[in-house]
């Protein structure tokens, strides 16, 4: 029995130090992020082009959660045959079924992530060229007879399961000079639907849409040819985002001042040529997840600060199993596996110009900062209030979250998506910490805890360090001005700040309590046992 005791040990052990290499904690993963709380949509687009009732979806939109998305963009298609067709009809081989839908919609909200409920147009048998934005019916009258059916039917479900926007089309280039046809449309729409309404614009053709002012929100894709050649740099993506939102932020301050801007298609292929020809995932069988990488810190970094902006959309999320998500081998615009998918986490945590989420549309939320209103004169306050404190978690991959408050550290503690092998900084640290050293409680196994109910009540203790700031300019202050992204990739929020001397001072007393709490908790059963059969 001691031979079956030490060897049984001795293989737990071995198991421990394996997967805790030299006995210290390792920086986790962070699997999961909390759907962003910010004003702004930031989410994924998810197609819904299968009609079987055990397709996935839901497996899906559980993992657009997990990746700090607010949103998830529903894209459900109708068909017609081909440009020239007049019927336009729903293939429920190919879309699911409505009750489907509602479920999807309500699996989604039960997560909490805001619905975008989007249909869309596809030809079934498309010939040379065609595409849903040269459509040319042979009756017009039949055409939108059908459509406005169809959008009406989804339009329905969106206001049934309170959707918390419905866009009334998508990159109908040929039909947009129909204005009253659209204007109509929209009316109907009002009726059926309470909530949020946009329409998707092709990237060159938002100009031409001459009914805007009947929409709450502007919604316009993003495939524009950033550069003349493959693999661009960052620097040269960035430039090459100037002159564009230049041309929009003045377009839509010209025409239409009072409403926000959605970009409902965000997307660049994993392909060498995504940057010249974004719309185009056929065109290159190279794969170059970083110049997909590049192209998303490039938009993000141009557009994240807008206050003129309501949300992105990134397009899209994997929609099939068995779906090679690699960074080699998959071409597509999917992130998911892929540098790209560091790049739209980080920005998704980035702190937003709209603030807080509410409940309020977002036509009606200001667009602009509102100029200061005098104010009555007042005592001076006895004290200015306390700072709102700002922590940094970094991953084991390297991966950084932040900033966030010291609230919203906690809720990611008590959601279990914080654990001890985690490092966190905070304002005025010089380096990296154990999360365990900041809340004692991570470091706890199950039977400890509940051995010990009073400790969990009590707040995890704050070392106290000086008060010198390393994020000045990254604080509350700095996310009420117009200017809160950093200029360049080494801002602490944005690249890892002192982890290899956090990690190197963990080295020591972290290890020996890790290794200590390891063996305490392998030992502890196998010596009541071996006490009650009375060998000790």
């Amino acid at each position: 029995m001691l031979a079956i005791f030490t060897l049984t040990v001795g293989a737990t052990v071995g198991l421990q130090l394996l997967r805790g290499g030299n006995g210290k904690p390792k920086p986790g993963s962070l699997t999961s992020l909390q759907p962003s709380k910010v004003g702004e949509f930031r989410g994924f687009s998810l197609q819904l082009h299968n009609g079987r009732a055990d397709h996935p979806f839901e497996t899906y939109i559980k993992e657009i959660a997990l990746t700090g998305a607010n949103t998830v963009h529903l894209v459900i298609p109708a068909f017609q045959e081909n440009c020239s067709s007049t019927s336009i009809f729903i293939d429920l081989r190919k879309a699911p079924s409505n009750e489907r839908l509602k479920k999807l919609i309500a699996e989604a909200h039960k997560l909490h992530l805001r619905v975008v409920l989007m249909p869309i147009v596809l030809l079934e048998n498309r010939r040379k060229d065609e595409w849903r934005g040269k459509i040319a019916p042979t009756s017009w009258p039949d055409w939108w007879e059908d459509y406005t059916q169809i959008i009406l039917h989804y339009a329905k479900i969106a206001q049934a399961t309170k959707c918390e926007m419905f866009i009334v089309g998508s990159e109908l280039v040929s039909t947009e000079s129909d204005t009253n046809r659209w204007r109509e449309l929209i009316r109907r729409v009002r009726k059926a639907y309470q909530g949020r309404l946009s329409y998707s614009a092709n990237w060159d053709h938002y100009r031409p849409v001459k009914f805007w002012d009947d929409l709450d929100i502007i919604g316009m894709t993003t495939y524009y040819d950033l550069t003349k050649g493959k693999s661009p740099t960052l620097a040269r993506l960035l430039k090459a985002w100037k002159p564009i939102k230049k041309d929009i932020l003045e377009w839509r301050a010209k025409t239409h001042p009072d409403k926000p801007i959605i970009f409902t298609e965000v997307g660049w292929p994993n392909q060498d040529t995504a940057a010249q020809y974004p719309w185009n995932y056929y065109q290159s069988d190279t794969t170059d997840p970083q110049t997909q990488a590049n192209c998303f810190r490039a938009f993000f970094q141009t557009w994240i600060k807008e206050k003129t902006v309501a949300g992105f959309l990134v397009w899209e999320w994997q929609s099939y199993p068995g779906q090679d998500t690699s960074a080699k081998n998959d071409k597509s615009y999917v992130p998911k596996n892929k540098p790209a998918m560091k790049v739209i986490r980080e920005f998704f945590s980035y702190p937003s110009p709209w603030g807080k989420a509410t409940s309020a549309p977002a036509a009606s939320q200001p667009t602009t900062a509102e100029a200061p209103r005098k104010k009555a004169p007042q005592k001076p306050a006895a004290a200015k209030p306390e700072p709102v404190e700002e922590w940094h978690v970094q991953t084991e991959e390297g991966e950084q979250y932040g900033p966030v408050s010291k609230e919203e550290l906690n809720e990611w503690v008590t959601d279990a998506r914080l654990d001890a092998s985690c490092q966190l900084l905070r304002e005025g640290w010089p380096q990296w910490k154990w999360a365990e050293e900041v809340y004692p409680e991570l470091g706890k196994s199950a039977a400890e805890v509940s051995e010990e109910p009073q400790i969990q009540s009590v707040p995890p203790p704050v070392p106290s360090e000086p008060a010198e700031n390393p994020f000045a300019g990254i604080g509350e202050a700095a996310r009420a001005a117009p200017a809160i992204l950093p200029a360049v990739e080494t801002s602490p929020a944005l690249s890892p700040v002192g982890a290899a001397a956090g990690q190197a001072a963990g080295d020591g007393t972290a290890a020996s309590m890790a290794m200590r709490r390891t063996l305490a908790n392998i030992l502890r059963p196998w010596l009541l046992f071996m006490a009650v059969m009375g060998f000790i």
